[in-house]
């Protein structure tokens, strides 16, 4: 519906504000939006960005006079592109999670969703009804954003836009599709699709421009410009362009008879001659009582499918982890005091198998493998999702006799696969529920899993730590917000002058204050997300070393980054775009990284290191010496440092062969042209010692430790001054 009344921004006289009338100081602002999202905005074929959306932008940006340039695109690449400065301006829904990352206009709009099935499918009225269904949203959105809130097992599946969402109900991928109405209503005509609302419109949001929050002149720019267009009429203008589009909807009875209302008296009259036609009228109604009676089966059909699916899986139609867990609790009732076995299996590398046969023998397997324990003979059978299972048995488990049993080959019509397993193991005797049971086996899996073994039984020190848990936990609510950049500078022994940096995370949690590195990387790297925090390290150290080289003091940055960091993300193309949007120089920043790391396929690693090379970014080998083909190292790999590891530094004072390494380290790199950085000189004799065997730079606390920027810029300052 559209904002009017009392509900349109306000908009203050000129006679205020005429001097206080914001002002960007460019030629052009981007807009950034789905390329699928008509009629708002969309991106026809070989075309141009058209729209309600692309019409408003363009008459705001040519009321301030400055050019509208629209980048149209998947929509869960906009939000990132917008939290990333690559865009200036994306509308969108406000949320009370996006109002923590960006800020938002006054709402010009506002949408409803719904909950869309095909019409032979299963039914949903509400939110809750999608419980073990899979459900297609478009990826990154609203809808989905709500859903992964939800503490249900709902399968969401991530769409680029809401006509590929349609599609997947469609061709049957998805149960249920939860979309914005007013699109979804448009495209499920114009695709001829099959498909029907089956709930009422729901979650009513405002649409309104959302900018990020380190863009406050273009918010307070974007902002007065809304309320003038509201002011001037301008906006109404374009809304009534396009409002038979924005408010479509089917055509229903009574507008074919407001349409038509010319025809209406003969029709009646028809209709009053044709109704005393008894022998039609007795057809009619045969017809109508026929029409009951199988929407009577389907519905009853419908309910049936239901109930089986809610406690089956959709794919392989095993028992699910709620039909398990009804099993358990009804065996618990029956012997409230005696033994149970809950075991937890996992099929190892179920995605090999995927990924080299497909999805169809993949399933064959599972189904296959369900009936292999059901011949076993455990009282309770679940199947969990991702090739993990859980059985229950009120007789003793003998872990070695199961894993023989079931681990030999599964017969499938085409081919013989051998199932690589996992066990864990919990025996109880009525004291856990059975969720509880559950996730001890489940628990007892992973340990197994990790340590590469067949099974593994539950005991209380598998519990994961809690306290890494929750620190994982709070980054993901935070990111790194709460996170800072320390600077350790590096010294030149000879001057005594600051020669570069190196950049060390902290985090300044909110309940346990400032935690160091070794505390928290650790479990981000396990997690597979550390490379966020790389990413946020680089973009930091670029735009730092720009600010110290402007006041007259280059300084380049260390980053260290770990070799996942380069094999599995485009580390190249993040710097790249990182230097280019701080227009920072690529001298400027360094790259360490451990020796360890490197091992991890060298080819691939060799080819990273020399396209960074390449764009002017040097890297260095931190933690030099305590891996295990040092050596081969600087032979084979385009570095042009070599980061020598404190433990040899510290001790290489008093410990002779340290010294000794130390030493031959350095001229070894000489030989090879590369700079030397010694880390962890902690007295005045290691320096000493350090510069009389020609190492070029140092670094330790026996010069300064890490410091915060605002420290670190100060002591910069002062090394001005006093040159």
């Amino acid at each position: 519906m559209l904002i009017g009344g009392p509900l349109a921004p306000p908009v203050a006289s000129s006679a205020d504000t005429d001097a206080a009338i914001p002002t960007l100081e460019r030629e052009s602002i981007v807009f950034a939006g789905s390329r699928g999202y008509p009629p708002f905005e969309w991106q026809p074929p070989d075309g141009e960005p058209r729209g309600f959306l692309i019409d408003l932008e363009d008459a705001l940006a040519e009321q301030a006079g400055i050019t509208a340039r629209h980048q149209q695109m998947e929509w869960r690449l906009a939000l990132y592109a917008l939290e990333h400065g690559e865009v200036d301006v994306v509308p969108m829904f406000i949320s009370e999670e996006r109002r923590r990352r960006f800020r938002f206009t006054d709402p010009f709009y506002y949408v409803t969703h719904a909950i869309y099935g095909h019409p032979q499918g299963p039914t949903a009225g509400e939110v809750i009804d999608l419980t073990g269904h899979s459900v297609a949203v478009v990826g990154n959105g609203y809808a989905a954003e709500r859903l992964r809130a939800l503490d249900r097992p709902i399968d969401r599946m991530e769409m680029e836009d809401i006509a590929a969402a349609l599609r997947a109900v469609d061709t049957g991928k998805a149960d249920f599709a939860l979309l914005a109405t007013h699109t979804t209503r448009r495209l499920i005509a114009d695709m001829g699709l099959m498909i029907d609302q089956v709930s009422p419109p729901i979650w009513p949001r405002a649409y309104a421009f959302g900018v990020n929050k380190d863009q406050p002149e273009l918010f307070d720019w974007l902002q007065y410009h809304l309320q003038v267009s509201h002011a001037n009429g301008g906006y109404y203008r374009i809304y009534s362009d396009w409002e038979d589009q924005l408010e479509w909807h089917r055509q229903t009875l009574s507008d074919v008879l407001r349409n038509y209302s010319w025809l209406i008296a003969p029709i009646l009259t028809m209709l009053v001659l044709i109704s005393l036609w008894s022998g039609l009228l007795q057809r009619r109604v045969e017809t109508r009582t026929a029409a009951l009676r199988r929407a009577l089966r389907r519905r009853r059909a419908a309910e049936r499918r239901l109930a089986h699916a809610a406690m089956h899986h959709p794919q392989t139609g095993l028992p699910n982890r709620a039909n398990f867990l009804r099993r358990v609790t009804q065996i618990r009732k029956q012997q409230p005091h005696g033994d149970l076995t809950v075991v937890g299996i996992r099929l190892n590398r179920i995605e090999d198998v995927v990924l080299t046969f497909g999805d169809t023998v993949a399933t064959e397997l599972l189904q296959a493998f369900g009936d292999r324990l059901a011949e076993y003979g455990f009282e309770a059978i679940g199947y969990l999702g991702s090739g993990s299972f859980a059985v229950a048995s009120q007789h003793p488990v003998d872990p070695e006799h199961v894993v023989d049993v079931i681990t030999s080959p599964v017969q499938l019509e085409e081919m013989e696969i051998d199932p690589q397993l996992s066990l864990g193991l919990v025996n109880d005797r009525g004291d856990d529920p059975p969720e509880e049971l559950l996730r001890k086996a489940r628990t007892a899996v992973s340990a197994a899993t990790e340590c590469r073994r067949c099974w593994q039984a539950y005991h209380p020190g598998l519990e994961p730590d809690q306290h890494a848990v929750l620190l994982l936990r709070d980054y993901w609510h935070h990111g790194t917000t709460d996170m800072l950049a320390y600077l350790q500078p590096q010294f030149d022994p000879i001057t005594g002058r600051v020669t570069g940096a190196e950049a060390l995370v902290r985090w300044q949690h909110p309940q346990h204050g400032m935690l160091l590195p070794g505390v928290f990387i650790p479990i981000l790297e396990k997690s597979g997300v550390i490379y966020r925090v790389t990413q946020w390290m680089i973009d930091e150290a670029v735009q730092l070393a720009k600010q110290f080289r402007v006041v007259g003091h280059p300084c380049p940055i260390s980053v260290n980054i770990a070799a996942d960091d380069i094999l599995e993300h485009d580390l190249i193309g993040m710097i790249e775009a990182t230097l280019n949007r701080h227009q920072g120089r690529a001298d400027d920043l360094r790259l360490e990284i451990t020796e360890t790391g490197l091992i991890t396929e060298p080819d691939r690693v060799r080819q990273a290191l020399e396209r960074l090379r390449q764009i002017g970014v040097e890297c260095a080998v931190d933690d030099f010496g305590t891996g295990y083909s040092s050596l081969s190292y600087l032979s084979d790999f385009p570095v042009s440092t070599v980061k020598i590891d404190r433990s040899f530094v510290g001790k290489m004072g008093s410990h002779q062969r340290q010294h000794t390494i130390v030493r031959a380290t350095v001229q070894l790199a000489h030989e090879l042209g590369l700079r030397v950085v010694a880390e962890g000189a902690e007295d005045w004799d290691t320096v000493d010692t350090l510069r009389a065997i020609g190492c070029e730079v140092v670094q330790g606390f026996v010069y300064a430790r890490p410091m915060p920027v605002a420290e670190f810029t100060a002591y910069l300052e002062r090394q001005l001054q006093e040159s």
